[in-house]
């Protein structure tokens, strides 16, 4: 379990075969940017485990 305190959070998500896991997101490896979920497609797992 992550700590709080460090911004970490885990999410378990079951992919769909439809949609994946309906987020999106911005930087990461390669990028100046930590990476930032931005995007959340309705009805998705992401959308739907309410984390």
């Amino acid at each position: 379990m992550a700590d709080p305190r460090s911004g970490v959070k885990y999410v378990h998500l079951k992919r769909s075969e439809t949609c994946g896991f309906g987020f999106s997101i911005l930087g990461g490896a390669g990028s100046d940017l930590p990476p930032i979920v931005y995007d959340i497609i309705e009805g998705s797992p992401a959308a739907k485990s309410h984390q």
